[in-house]
């Protein structure tokens, strides 16, 4: 029972959090939100869960990776984004509730989900390269949306995120960035493996 609440709070989280950032302006839904890489993380999550409750089936390798999708989630916020809105100045609300709960709550209450309710796996050890194709995939949806001329939320930064805008950084730092960005996919992914080899040795 302590679980099922506990995914319905995921959900509760997940889905208020979208939902908040779709309509961060009152009677102006923002479907542009929903291009975001933490949307995106969230509302993977959302759906994964939705379908563990309905179904009680276990998917230990998506849940993995969509564990270190959304750790990837807060790390990039925290560490990269906040400072460069609080530097440069942002449309977005930081530190709303809505920002809060997909940057903070979301990733918290999915790792803890792992914690408690995951059983030990027998991952190899190359799986979080695996994981990378989560964001590969979403990398070329960026790019393949850009070459298209699709409209973004901020127009300044067709690439969506300032640090993957190569017409603005330059192809060096571009170069840089990726490569910063894929091990820090890897340094979560390693992370949820640990977790798993912890559990392991307890039971």
């Amino acid at each position: 029972m302590f679980k099922f609440i506990w995914r319905i709070v995921i959900l509760i989280s997940t889905s208020y959090g979208i939902y908040g950032g779709v309509y961060m302006a009152p009677g102006q839904p923002n479907s542009g939100f929903l291009l975001y890489y933490t949307t995106q993380s969230n509302l993977w999550c959302c759906l994964f869960f939705l379908y563990l409750i309905i179904t009680n089936r276990k998917r230990p390798w998506i849940k993995g990776g969509i564990t270190a999708a959304i750790i990837v989630t807060f790390i990039l916020y925290q560490f990269v984004i906040v400072p460069y809105c609080l530097k440069y100045g942002s449309m977005h609300q930081l530190f709303s509730p809505a920002d809060i709960a997909v940057h903070y709550l979301s990733p918290f209450l999915v790792v803890i989900d792992t914690i408690l309710f995951d059983k030990s796996q027998d991952y190899p050890w190359y799986t979080p390269f695996q994981w990378l194709l989560i964001p590969i995939i979403y990398f070329f949806y960026i790019v393949g949306r850009t070459f298209f001329h699709r409209p973004v939320p901020e127009p300044e930064h067709p690439y969506l995120y300032f640090f993957l805008d190569i017409t603005d950084i330059g192809v060096q730092s571009f170069i840089h960035n990726i490569i910063g960005i894929t091990l820090i996919f890897l340094v979560a992914g390693y992370f949820v493996l640990i977790i798993n080899q912890i559990k392991a040795r307890l039971h």
